[in-house]
């Protein structure tokens, strides 16, 4: 008796590509997050077997030892703005969707059409306006 071949599924019809899109989206969104996750739980892992006393001898040899500690809270704080500055902005806010809004071509013209009757600056007269 011969086996019948089995194929893999087809994956493109049984996964909506919006939803690998959505995933791989979210994946590099949270990829920071994702690589500092396990070394944070190491950090834990480790304070969680230190004694006062290992505390306390830390202490010391960090308090005598100023120029280390300045330079590592240097770097930690270059490292946190060049991560914060190399970010791409948020565009999900409810701010920038108004801003979009605000800067689409039909809202300029209008914008810039009521512009003299908003401003104190205009001149009544020049708009058919009889002054007060």
């Amino acid at each position: 008796m011969t086996e019948p071949s089995r194929k893999l599924p087809d994956f493109k019809q049984s996964i909506k590509l919006k939803y690998v899109k959505l995933g791989y989206h979210y994946l590099i969104t949270h990829e920071m997050y994702l690589f500092l996750l396990p070394v944070f739980v190491l950090i834990a892992a480790q304070l969680s077997t230190f004694s006062i006393q290992d505390l306390h001898d830390l202490w010391d040899q960090l308090r005598y030892s100023l120029i280390s500690v300045i330079l590592c809270s240097t770097l930690l704080v270059f490292l946190s703005i060049l991560y914060f500055l190399t970010r791409p902005p948020s565009t999900s806010s409810p701010a920038h969707a108004r801003f979009i809004s605000w800067t689409s071509p039909a809202t300029s013209s209008m914008m810039h059409a009521n512009a003299p009757d908003r401003s104190s600056w205009s001149d009544p007269t020049a708009r058919g306006h009889e002054p007060n």
